[in-house]
């Protein structure tokens, strides 16, 4: 028996390459039963230095350059009092016509007055554009001829003296004669209305020669 139970052993350690045997608190186990992996302790969830940004959606703080909006125009504001600040910013001077009753001669003339009294150098070119959106318009859909609307930009610079006693015309003319003289050249100005305000600038040269400093050249303008 002794000699039995040491072969039994003998193949037994040949057959687990060695291993050794004891008691079962020993902790070993054979077969294919996989080792219990421990699984790793969960982090703690940090809160995301980018929380309450969102990267192109509308309505949230966005991370990057800032837009900065165009400022929205009153332009019926404008139209009832013209300043030199908002016609700095307007750029489509077209959008005034749809603020101003371009069917009356006499609005489109009290407007025209008031523009050249806030335009200067840096707003030129924006009042003759605006000029010929409002002139063009008022040609087009006053139910008077182009005369009238002629003389009532002639009122304006008192020209011609108005039917209304109370009425005041511009005491700076020179802005206004130099949208006239833009306005008078444009093919939208009737070519008889530009032969008026020709003949009444010439008939009052001496007067507004007085009120404008070197001003040849802006009356000569006007030789059509």
């Amino acid at each position: 028996q002794g000699s039995g139970s040491l072969e039994r052993s003998s193949g037994i350690n040949a057959e687990y390459g060695g291993f050794s045997f004891g008691p079962p608190s020993a902790g070993f186990s054979f077969g294919s039963t996989p080792a219990t992996t421990q699984s790793p302790a969960k982090e703690e969830t940090k809160p995301s230095p980018f929380a309450g940004f969102s990267f192109g959606s509308p309505g949230v703080q966005s991370v990057g350059t800032p837009t900065v909006s165009a400022p929205t125009l009153d332009y019926k504001k404008f139209v009832a009092e013209p300043s030199s600040e908002t016609l700095e910013q307007i750029t489509s001077p077209g959008s005034v016509t749809g603020a101003l009753e371009c069917e009356s001669p006499a609005r489109v003339a009290e407007f025209l007055g008031k523009l050249s009294r806030v335009m200067d150098n840096k707003t030129t070119d924006t009042a003759h554009q605006i000029m010929d959106a409002v002139l063009t318009t008022s040609f087009a859909k006053s139910e008077f001829s182009a005369s009238v609307v002629t003389n009532e930009l002639l009122v304006t610079m008192g020209l011609i003296k108005s039917e209304d006693k109370d009425y005041k015309p511009l005491t700076e003319v020179e802005n206004m004669l130099r949208l006239l003289s833009h306005a008078v050249s444009q093919p939208y100005f009737p070519p008889t209305s530009a032969k008026i305000v020709s003949a009444f600038v010439s008939k009052d040269r001496e007067v507004l020669s007085n009120k404008i400093n070197d001003c040849t050249e802006l009356l000569n303008s006007f030789q059509i």
